[in-house]
């Protein structure tokens, strides 16, 4: 049983057993990776279920990508590849079977250890290719020559009918989201959508502003993004779409979106939503935050103990592995350095004790059937 969606599940079944709206929400605690370079600062890009990563390293002007791993620490890839010292060079996503995708010189490729670096669009002048996502199939969702494309192994490319925006979404069913044209004559004006793997287009609309914008889906069809507030004024509202529903804003709570730019980016199979908010002004630092509809919207520094707290300042979170872990972009006393934060239950309010010490045994024992059966049917899945 995967951790993260244990600890959600103990959660909900928490507050079914006392009838509570609301659950407390997880500590966060940082797990400092600092020492894995000697960079003036670092940072982790994204982590698989494994624990290997991507990241960049930079010192001064110069920025270095760099594969991770628990086992073997910092390769610098592009002395692994042979890229040129001057070759513009990015990583953007790792699958759990290590593939790696990302851009070199204007080129979307994808890379694995076995088989090497291979190129998913031309070099000509004008490709600004990159290969943005990669799922567990081996789908990569790219841009090249200003369109979005879904190439799978095999099969080659699909036109998408939607552009990718930011860092890119694909879920492992080979599904997108990203911007639509409501008036494709009309470049101002675009929709949060989503493409299903055959390019059947959903437009999900807007919170009545003129524009909305998807950042991520999970594997259900979910996605999260962000919209333009109602008469355009300052200020964005973050949102879902579940899958076959229509979209509606995240319950913000007390905190007043008015003015502040507030943007949902990653959600996981288990519904645990990631997102930064700021002042629209730019007046303010920007900030983490978290959302799940046991808890509700949460500060990601709030969540961090004292003495984190007091050195870490957490900026954005990405996506929560199934392993409770996420990477963020954030600093250790003003200087950018690579970390995780590690995701736990919080501890049970005084009123659940006794509900919680008979019932959660009986899940627990459960859990352990699970995977005591899983580890003799498979030993990779007994973590």
């Amino acid at each position: 049983m995967k951790i993260l969606r244990s600890c959600l599940t103990l959660a909900c079944l928490a507050g079914a057993l006392c009838g509570a709206a609301v659950a407390a929400p997880p500590r966060l605690s940082i797990v400092d990776l600092s020492g894995i370079s000697d960079a003036e600062s670092s940072t982790l890009v994204d982590i698989n279920n494994h624990g290997a990563g991507i990241g960049w390293a930079q010192d001064g002007f110069m920025t270095r990508p760099f594969l991770y791993s628990p086992s073997t620490g910092v390769q610098d890839f592009g002395t692994l590849v042979g890229a040129a010292p001057t070759a513009s060079l990015s990583l953007f996503d790792i699958n759990d079977r290590g593939q790696v995708v990302g851009e070199w010189d204007g080129r979307a490729f994808q890379y694995a250890s076995a088989t090497g670096v291979e190129f998913l669009s031309s070099g000509e002048p004008g490709a600004s290719g990159a290969a943005l996502r990669i799922n567990e199939a081996g789908q990569v969702a790219l841009r090249h020559h200003g369109g979005s494309f879904l190439y799978t192994p095999g099969q080659g490319e699909m036109p998408l009918p939607l552009s990718l925006n930011g860092g890119g979404s694909l879920n492992n069913a080979g599904a997108t989201a990203g911007i639509a044209l409501p008036d494709p004559s009309d470049y101002s004006v675009g929709h949060a959508a989503r493409s299903d793997a055959q390019g059947n287009l959903t437009d999900l609309g807007t919170l009545g502003g003129s524009n909305s914008y998807a950042n991520d889906l999970n594997d259900a069809g979910d996605v999260v993004g962000y919209s333009w507030l109602p008469g355009n004024v300052p200020g964005t509202l973050p949102f879902r779409a579940l899958a076959g529903g229509v979209m509606a804003p995240l319950d913000l709570g007390s905190f007043d979106a008015t003015g502040w730019i507030v943007a949902a980016s990653t959600i996981s199979n288990d519904g645990l939503i990631t997102g930064f908010y700021y002042p629209d002004d730019l007046s303010g630092p920007s900030s983490a935050f978290l959302y799940h509809d046991r808890f509700g919207f949460v500060d990601a520094n709030a969540l961090l103990d004292a003495e984190d707290a007091a050195a870490w300042r957490i900026v954005q979170v990405g996506r929560f592995n199934d392993a409770g872990y996420a990477t963020i972009f954030g600093s250790l006393n003003g200087q950018g350095r690579a970390a995780l934060v590690h995701f736990s239950t919080p501890v049970p309010e005084p009123g659940l004790a006794l509900l919680l010490a008979v019932a959660l045994p009986l899940v627990g024992r459960g859990l352990a059937r699970r995977q005591a059966r899983d580890a003799f049917e498979d030993p990779g899945r007994a973590a």
